[in-house]
């Protein structure tokens, strides 16, 4: 009786202290990092979105589908978020488990930020050319009097 009632304490002592998370995995720098990258990437992917639909160079499908991409990336981004709430409030872990999960949210909202600057500067730069484009268009019109 006494060996089961130890056996129960033990168990009950382990998933008892997965419940209490340690305040030291909150305050986690990676946590910090991974809500300061998102905010980065929305904040990004919005002037994205401003200054393609102002440069006046993509048609409508086109602007869709740059939206599409960054709604879908928004959304993805929304779910590492949640991931890593589940993770930090989450009582069936421990604090090692934990910390590797958040190393691994981690990477993967690096990746999420490193494709959000990529797709800015490459459309970006599509921009610029399209724009180039249409001054030199203009351009040899307006030699060539057609305009």
């Amino acid at each position: 009786n006494d060996i089961k009632k130890g056996d129960f304490s033990l168990h009950h002592g382990f998933f008892s202290s997965l419940q209490l998370i340690n305040p030291t995995i909150r305050r986690y720098v990676k946590v910090a990092n991974i809500i300061a990258l998102q905010l980065r990437i929305i904040k990004d992917t919005r002037q994205l979105l401003s200054g393609v639909r102002n440069a006046g160079q993509f048609t409508p499908a086109e602007l869709a589908h740059c939206a599409g991409v960054i709604n879908h990336l928004l959304q993805d981004c929304l779910d590492v978020i949640e991931e890593l709430m589940a993770v930090i409030s989450g009582f069936d872990m421990t604090d090692d488990e934990r910390l590797r999960r958040i190393d691994a949210i981690y990477s993967d909202m690096q990746d999420k930020y490193a494709f959000a600057s990529s797709f800015s500067e490459e459309m970006g730069l599509l921009t610029v050319q399209r724009m180039r484009e249409q001054h030199e268009v203009d351009l040899s019109r307006k030699l060539n009097g057609l305009r």
